[in-house]
């Protein structure tokens, strides 16, 4: 720790390649998780000593251009390959991971995706250009925000700060499962 030594390191998967998503930390069952996305798994490392806890291939193998989100007990992950986007919800409850529910998106954005009482938001490009809420439990789409240039966002103070690619800042305040510019 103290003198800039290697204290582990994880086997690489057979066949996979590193993503542009950064790895997020989270505690289950008392074990904290390093979670990450190749190009082809979602997959699980112990932070204590780096072995390799699960994986779990892709809905689609393609690039993953966001970080793993973990609400709840599961975790959700987006693609953003053109005309193939899909967003997944995995449920952690288990030595392995299962999916609860696929939902095609067809062209998300590589920003990232929130996850607030069960509402996931998140954005679409090219063809949509606008921001989507689902039902978390379920992948269903309960609204979508048109004419929004896709982006990332954050939460604080019961409200969605979303920032556009075009450096538009939008707030929006949650009204049943969707949102309303405020």
């Amino acid at each position: 720790k103290e003198t800039g030594a290697t204290l582990w390191t994880t086997p690489p998967i057979a066949a996979e390649s590193p993503t542009y998503s950064s790895p997020i930390l989270v505690e289950l069952n008392g074990q904290r998780q390093l979670i990450s996305c190749g190009n082809k798994h979602v997959f699980g490392v112990d932070a204590a000593t780096g072995a390799l806890l699960w994986k779990h291939p892709h809905a689609i193998a393609s690039v993953i251009g966001m970080s793993p989100v973990y609400c709840e007990g599961s975790i959700y992950v987006g693609n953003t390959t053109r005309d193939l986007g899909k967003v997944f919800r995995l449920k952690l409850d288990g030595e392995a991971p299962t999916v609860a529910w696929t939902q095609d998106l067809t062209d998300t954005e590589c920003g990232n995706v929130l996850c607030v009482d069960g509402l996931v938001l998140g954005s679409r490009k090219r063809n949509f250009k606008e921001w989507l809420c689902l039902d978390a439990a379920t992948g269903e789409i309960t609204h979508t925000e048109a004419n929004m240039a896709s982006g990332s966002a954050i939460y604080a103070d019961s409200r969605f700060y979303c920032l556009t690619v075009q450096g538009t800042m939008s707030l929006h305040k949650r009204v049943g499962q969707g949102l309303q510019t405020v």
